[in-house]
């Protein structure tokens, strides 16, 4: 069964409940959903509607919805890409008919495409707070949308005590009395936020400051992927999960007192995930009241996930391949092992795919390197501080017992070329030293999400660049033809979905193993740019060891680009240089590297002549060499 997550549901004057939107999870493939759903609260099930023709919003997940004059209001969200439209939803509750409006804001350029922000109705206006935006920000903005005029403002948050104020996506909010009151989410880099701010919204309209307390959630507690709700003065979290585990259970903070929180055992929804086969993670909160209940609060529940624990720990046949054994257990089952056994499940652990923390290798190095930072010399009966002691030289031993065993495949060292040296070679001469007179060659092109290369490909392949935000099917293929001196070579581009959300399945892009991998960032993203290293280079690495790669960098035209007074960050991204991309691609080994800008054309003409070339080159120094250079890392 698939499992809905990253949705949205709004109560209509408490006789419907609208959902839209979520990634369809399941276990062949994952897919963006652009159906919405109508729960009709007296019947209690969904019942089936007639949409008007003309626009609808196109499939995404984690955006926002609000319910505001017996309308649902739409806004961002992403389908490996950030969105930053507003949609109107008005339902005909006696015909059963729906109809989608698209609606015209003012000051739009104050707001970025997001994704994991939230959103709440305050007298006419829809506050949106926080969320990831297209330029790899993590916000703590507030942004408001005045609902009659339908103009975008941004307000910044001040606090007294000059306590930092994190940005944060995947959090939740609710409005309380005048108080924006936020919960928990994540920094970039995937860490948990323990606090709660409590902003001041009543001077809205006046100050382009608002004033923000601060209260703490325990450490053991922190969580992102939750929902919350007010009763009774106390804050209520549900679900959610951080770092180690999800949380099935429910936690309350009283407002009027000093940080008192406790875990809540006899409210009905602290049982609500027990047995079930939905997790708490991404799921969806509705709170209503039946007309004629008026004393009755219900609570309607729908989707989510497990995220940190797989739900069916026993192992079964799925396909011929183990199901993987939940990180909890793993993890406690490896600290009670010497090193010379590690090595060894490592090694098993590769092969049988037990757990993620055996296929990543960054993830085994990440996991060896907690244990040393958290380990006390005194405690006894379990080997954390002599594995401590071992780390350093740990993976080396790993390394040797793989190459012993031959339970790797042989990583190729190649040497980096200057792509005016690359560009300069005969193609015809390439074309000969080739093994088998290559003509068509497999691309997989991996990067963060919206960082172009899904734009980039189209331009390749039809010299137009895409008006229309167009997502990533998990493993689309696009065939180009590039004519070099009479030869004409095939480039079968393999697209592929870059946010955090894919990183597990992605490696199902690099089967068979391509030709050449194009590891893409954005120079108007540095969080992109850190992440060729920290992950789409050593993920080639470990799942196609003899591919190439060529580093690329796009939207160079927004090198000189400035944003004016109404940009909606304080400050202007750092843009990364040329000579730091060049770098880069020395330092990583790299075949080659360039910048394009697929949106003015600059670079396209030149990229394909690139990429036929590095195919050819690989080929050719493969096959000349016999046994090529290896390289462990």
């Amino acid at each position: 069964m698939s499992k809905l997550i990253g949705h949205t549901s709004v109560n209509i004057n408490n006789e419907y409940i609208l959902i839209f939107g979520g990634l369809l999870e399941s276990a062949n493939q994952n897919e963006y959903s652009d159906q919405l759903r109508v729960y009709e609260i007296s019947s209690e099930s969904c019942i089936p509607i007639i949409l008007s023709e003309g626009e609808k919003p196109s499939p995404r997940n984690f955006h926002s919805a609000i319910s505001h004059d017996h309308k649902m209001i739409l806004f961002g969200g992403k389908s490996n890409g950030y969105l930053a439209d507003v949609w109107q939803f008005e339902f005909n509750s006696k015909e059963s008919v729906g109809k989608w409006t698209k609606l015209t804001t003012v000051n739009d350029q104050v707001i970025s495409p997001r994704f994991g922000h939230s959103a709440e109705i305050y007298k006419d206006s829809m506050i949106i707070f926080g969320g990831y935006d297209s330029d790899g920000f993590v916000s703590n903005q507030v942004f408001e949308l005045n609902l009659k005029t339908f103009e975008w403002k941004c307000r910044s948050l001040k606090n007294r005590k000059n306590n930092e104020i994190l940005g944060r996506y995947f959090h939740s909010s609710l409005i309380y009395n005048n108080l924006l009151i936020i919960s928990g989410g994540k920094q970039s880099g995937n860490i948990p936020i323990n606090d709660v701010l409590l902003i001041d919204l009543e001077n809205l309209s006046e100050s382009e400051y608002l004033n923000c307390k601060i209260k703490k959630i325990p450490q053991n507690i922190s969580r992102y992927g939750h929902k919350s709700w007010i009763e009774n003065d106390r804050l209520f979290l549900i679900g959610g999960c951080n770092s180690n585990h999800d949380f099935t259970t429910l936690h309350s903070l009283n407002l009027s007192e000093k940080n008192e929180w406790r875990e809540e055992n006899f409210h009905f929804l602290s049982r609500v995930f027990n047995n079930s086969e939905f997790g708490p993670v991404f799921h969806s909160l509705t709170i209503y009241t039946p007309h004629e209940l008026t004393f009755v609060v219900y609570y309607f529940v729908w989707g989510g996930k497990y995220q940190q624990s797989i739900s069916n720990i026993n192992a079964k046949e799925n396909n011929g391949k183990l199901s993987m054994l939940n990180e909890d257990i793993f993890r406690m089952i490896l600290e009670y092992l010497p090193v010379h056994d590690l090595n060894n499940v490592q090694l098993i652990g590769k092969d049988c795919q037990l757990s993620q923390l055996s296929i990543e290798d960054k993830l085994w190095k990440k996991f060896l390197l907690s244990k040393s930072q958290n380990v006390s010399p005194r405690r006894s009966g379990v080997n954390y501080y002599n594995l401590a002691l071992h780390s350093r030289t740990f993976y080396q031993q790993s390394k040797n017992h793989i190459i012993e065993l031959g339970r790797i495949k042989t990583l190729i060292e190649f040497q980096f070329k200057p792509k005016q040296e690359i560009l300069k070679q005969d193609i015809q001469q390439l074309v000969k030293e080739t093994e088998n007179n290559l003509h068509e060659f497999r691309i997989t092109v991996i990067g963060s999400s919206n960082v172009g290369k899904t734009s980039m490909q189209i331009v390749l392949a039809m010299n137009e660049f895409p008006q229309e935000y167009i997502p990533t099917v998990f493993e689309s293929e696009h065939p180009i033809p590039v004519t070099l001196k009479n030869q004409t070579f095939t480039l079968q581009m393999r697209d592929t979905a870059g946010g955090y959300d894919y990183e597990i399945i992605r490696y199902l892009s690099y089967s068979p193993p391509p030709d050449l991998t194009i590891v893409v960032y954005s120079i108007y993203n540095l969080d992109s740019f850190h992440r060729v290293k920290d992950t789409f280079v050593e993920e080639t690495r470990l799942h196609s060891p003899k591919t190439p790669i060529l580093l690329l960098g796009t939207k160079s035209d927004l090198r000189n680009y400035n944003p004016g007074e109404n940009f909606y960050s304080k400050e202007k991204p750092r843009i990364v240089s040329y000579e730091e991309g060049e770098n880069l691609a020395r330092e990583l080994k790299c075949l080659s590297f360039t910048e394009v800008s697929s949106l003015k054309m600059v670079g396209i003409e030149e990229l394909k002549e690139l990429i036929v070339k590095c195919c050819l080159l690989q080929d050719s120094q493969v096959s000349n060499n016999g046994k090529p250079k290896c390289l462990i890392q």
